[in-house]
């Protein structure tokens, strides 16, 4: 008998082969994209962790006049942030408050008879 005797087996034989092939090649190929997409996984996570530490030692901005923090702490409440003039990324909150008070005789006077801010010595 010859391998020409079984033409049918032979083809089947070869269809089989080919499917066998391909689904090979369909699982090389999702291996290659997973490793890739672990890949591009880990260079985030190391780009995220080289900002956190960035982030880390970068100073928090201060203010220009009295040296204090520019913005208070996101979890505490300041009625000076709702009293205070827009920021300006110079200035705190305080500060911004008192260079916006008007600093003549009658804006001390108005100062002293609101906020009751009177001077030492002068009563």
């Amino acid at each position: 008998m010859s391998s020409y005797d079984f033409p049918d087996d032979q083809r089947a034989f070869r269809r089989r082969q080919d499917q066998r092939d391909q689904l090979r090649e369909q699982q090389r190929e999702q291996e290659k994209r997973q490793r890739e997409r672990e890949r591009q996984e880990a260079r985030e996570r190391r780009a995220a962790q080289q900002a956190a530490a960035e982030a880390v030692k970068e100073p928090d901005p201060i203010c220009q006049r009295c040296d204090g923090p520019l913005e208070g702490s996101p979890f505490d409440y300041d009625p000076l942030e709702e009293a205070a003039p827009p920021a300006d990324g110079a200035y705190c909150a305080g500060c911004r408050i008192q260079l916006a008070e008007p600093t003549g005789r009658l804006g001390r006077m108005f100062r002293r008879l609101v906020a009751g801010d009177e001077h030492p010595g002068h009563r």
